[in-house]
């Protein structure tokens, strides 16, 4: 971006909060935030459809960290729909001490995600009460679970501590619980941050 507008050096000081292998998009994240951030600075007339499209070129997640929200997402994940309903909730997210390398998961998942498979109407799904949330099943649980077991350890009691769902995040090695209440997630939380970083938050969509 710095060569083809010719805005010179760029000197950026970055704090990381979000962990490298987390799962949880924090690297395409810092990025896409980068590439906003000097389209405002330098007052660059670029769409997000163009911004996205140099985004694409450092990873191909940083397109849907342009636009935040809720998306569904197709090619390798850059061709983008943005879905109008939201999964209410508060989200209590696990951190365990395990780094996740992206190259291999995406390397060894690969199989897995080249297998044909019917499309999924996750907008569809999102309108359902209850939301079926077991049709959300994330691939790269398949090679990482048996790996890291502890992944599939912590999944199981958030579900025990009530969660209405557990997951991996991306490629791990975060995991998160989907709770009705603010109670229960504080109370699941109470239960597993002596052996873990835990957050809770409320997603904005």
């Amino acid at each position: 971006m710095v060569d083809t507008f010719g805005i010179g050096g760029v000197s950026i000081q970055l704090e990381k909060r979000i962990p490298a292998g987390g799962g949880l998009g924090g690297g395409s994240s810092n990025a896409a935030t980068i590439l906003k951030g000097l389209r405002q600075l330098y007052e660059l007339d670029l769409s997000d459809d163009e911004l996205e499209s140099l985004g694409v070129d450092l990873g191909a997640d940083v397109p849907f960290f342009i636009r935040g929200g809720l998306q569904s997402g197709n090619g390798i994940g850059d061709i983008l729909k943005p879905i109008e309903q939201s999964i209410n909730g508060v989200y209590l997210l696990v951190v365990p001490d395990i780094h996740i390398d992206t190259k291999w998961a995406y390397d060894n998942v690969k199989n897995t995600l080249e297998r044909s498979k019917e499309i999924v109407n996750f907008a569809g799904f999102l309108r359902k009460d209850p939301i079926p949330f077991e049709l959300f099943e994330n691939d790269f649980e398949a090679i990482v679970v048996p790996t890291y077991p502890e992944i599939g350890e912590i999944k199981n009691s958030l579900r025990a501590c009530g969660a209405r769902f557990a997951s991996l995040s991306g490629s791990g090695s975060t995991v998160f619980g989907i709770f009705d209440e603010e109670a229960d997630a504080k109370s699941a939380e109470s239960q597993i941050s002596s052996l873990y970083n835990t957050f809770i938050t409320r997603p904005i969509f």
